[in-house]
């Protein structure tokens, strides 16, 4: 018999691994690759997250064989069915397909199941293994070259998500409800947007000490929104909504130093946090490319600078090429950056529009 841990199990409260690991054969074999040899499908236990279950999955042998990443919801044993319909994990893949359609870097959905009814009694998401390492595990031992490839694709991707645009803001999702008319459209401007977002904040927050600081950031953020207006960098004309991953670090990219030179270098993981937002926000400088050192730190003024290194620099302007005009407009721009680092990430949370 095959030994395994039982901690996560007993941590999030729900079945042990062997029984769970019956149900995703039932469902492998039966319903989403039938004409497969049972014998060629290697379950692999691997560490999930506070909010996923996710196994393995090897399928075939040869030039035919799948490797696949299975993700489950963490439930209680024994969860009442009336919890289980909560389960919601549309705004999971409605993110990851809409990526994989811009052409941007991101894993391959090979199968879903948003529902119950599957042998599992749960939703589920099947991918493509991405190949490769975490980035935040080999930033420091790849080569120059490997730091090119990395600096180039990176910078394709910047420049893809900078022209996916949309005339709202808000996140990916798949929208179920029937389709009912909106605000009118200049609420969905920029400046009507964020100006919306911080006046509810000063109406909602109560007026205690503490809430007090909150009530006058709002008041100060809105009177910057307004001084920008005036300038015309809010202008409707010179900026939009574009894709924005929200988590863009190291930790959240994987790169497969092996790969030849048709092959992709790196993919980008977690777009969860993906979300139509101004389009500034998506000019974050990726300092880690060129700095490695600076691979957890929040963005700082000085990450838009040339560094003094010349192997750096040149990193940096591969970077800057591949993303294009309108990244250096926003990264640079000492406005832009206020936006981005002071402003946007009070105004981003529980933004959620269809």
């Amino acid at each position: 018999m095959r030994g395994y841990s039982a901690a996560s199990s007993v941590r999030f409260g729900q079945e042990p691994f062997p029984y769970f690991e019956k149900k995703i054969m039932t469902l492998l074999t039966q319903e989403l690759f039938p004409d497969e040899d049972p014998s060629t499908i290697v379950l692999e236990r691997m560490r999930g997250g506070t909010y996923n279950r996710v196994v393995g999955v090897t399928i075939g042998t040869g030039d035919k064989q799948q490797r696949l990443i299975l993700r489950v919801p963490r439930t209680k044993d024994f969860c009442p069915p009336t919890q289980l319909a909560l389960i919601d994990i549309t705004e999971d893949i409605a993110p990851l397909l809409f990526v994989q359609k811009a052409g941007i870097p991101c894993p391959e959905i090979s199968s879903f199941d948003h529902g119950l009814s599957n042998p599992l009694g749960l939703p589920f998401m099947l991918q493509k293994r991405v190949k490769g390492t975490c980035l935040l595990d080999c930033l420091h031992t790849l080569t120059h070259p490997q730091r090119r490839r990395l600096a180039q694709e990176l910078g394709v991707a910047y420049r893809k998500m900078l022209a996916t645009t949309s005339s709202v803001p808000g996140r990916i999702i798949i929208d179920k409800s029937p389709i009912q008319s909106g605000p009118p459209a200049d609420d969905w401007k920029i400046v009507p947007f964020l100006n919306g977002i911080f006046k509810k904040r000063q109406e909602v927050t109560k007026p205690t000490v503490e809430g007090n600081k909150y009530i006058a950031l709002y008041a100060k953020h809105r009177k910057y929104i307004d001084n920008l207006r005036r300038k015309g960098l809010l202008d409707s004309s010179r900026i939009s909504y574009c894709l924005t991953h929200g988590d863009l670090w190291p930790r959240n990219v994987m790169v497969n130093p092996d790969a030849a030179e048709d092959e992709p270098f790196l993919t980008i993981l977690d777009w969860d946090s993906a979300m139509f937002l101004p389009s500034f926000t998506m000019a974050v400088p990726p300092v880690w490319v060129w700095d490695p050192e600076y691979y957890t730190e929040p963005e700082h003024d000085h990450f838009d600078r040339d560094p003094s290194d010349p192997w750096k620099c040149e990193l940096k302007q591969i970077f800057e090429r591949a993303a294009g005009r309108e990244y250096l407009r926003y990264s640079s721009m000492h406005d832009y950056k206020y936006m981005r680092r002071v402003i946007m990430e009070h105004a981003v949370r529980g933004v959620k529009i269809r």
